[in-house]
């Protein structure tokens, strides 16, 4: 459920934890349409429960091509990309960041938060 990310992520965070080592870094919040692009973010059917579909690491959204048809049937059906993988922002990726699982994390949230998403089931 995204509301955990509502309740985590708010428009002023900036600080990401970034795991026992205590190393943290500080980023500008992006606007919704920067996320969008950076993760390439791409919908799929609408009012319907959400469905976020999330990749393996090594793979990009193109995994859930044959299977996206027959859940958007019953779902509005979200697919991303991982910074440094698929077609997202190249630029984006920032070693201190994605050392650690949480930053990944936190583009989900970021995510969630620029498509208001409330609820969603995370695959």
């Amino acid at each position: 459920m995204c509301s955990f990310f509502d309740s985590t992520l708010t428009s002023n965070s900036a600080i990401y934890d970034l795991g026992p080592s205590g190393a943290a870094m500080s980023e500008l919040p992006l606007s919704a349409g920067a996320v969008m692009r950076r993760n390439n973010v791409r919908i799929t059917g609408q009012d319907k429960p959400v469905l976020l579909l999330c990749n393996g690491f090594g793979y990009n959204q193109r995994m859930w091509d044959y299977l996206t048809p027959l859940l958007a049937t019953q779902y509005q059906v979200i697919r991303f990309d991982h910074v440094g993988s698929g077609e997202s922002d190249r630029q984006a990726y920032d070693a201190t960041k994605y050392n650690h699982l949480q930053g990944y994390a936190h583009d989900v949230m970021e995510i969630c938060q620029a498509l208001g998403l409330h609820e969603a089931v995370l695959l």
